[in-house]
């Protein structure tokens, strides 16, 4: 038993570096003064030059009208490339805010 322990501990250990490795690191990004009437494919085709969009969703008023904010997740270079392209990028007539949020926001 001892003789086969030692050949297992570097086989798992090169296996979790691996995942650790090869794991895809995404980021969160808020957007706002967005126009009342971008919808959602609207913002995913804004910010799919950049690379992979995750999800996307707008932010909805209780009236069911858009705040004009939307939250997106995507792959975290691309987020980085979208925040220092698209910040105070005119869209839809409306100048628009690209920066990473946090949980804090999103749990509002």
């Amino acid at each position: 038993m001892c003789s086969i322990l030692p050949c297992i501990i570097p086989a798992y250990t090169l296996y979790m570096v691996n995942l650790i490795i090869s794991k895809s690191y995404t980021m969160r990004l808020f957007i706002s003064n967005l126009n009342r009437l971008t919808t959602t494919s609207q913002i995913i085709a804004l910010l799919l030059p950049y690379g992979l969009v995750k999800s996307a969703r707008l932010i909805i008023a209780k009236n069911s009208y858009s705040e004009g904010t939307a939250l997106v997740e995507m792959e975290f270079d691309a987020g980085v490339s979208a925040i220092e392209e698209l910040d105070n990028l005119r869209f839809m007539n409306c100048f628009i805010k690209v920066e990473e949020t946090f949980d804090a926001i999103i749990s509002r």
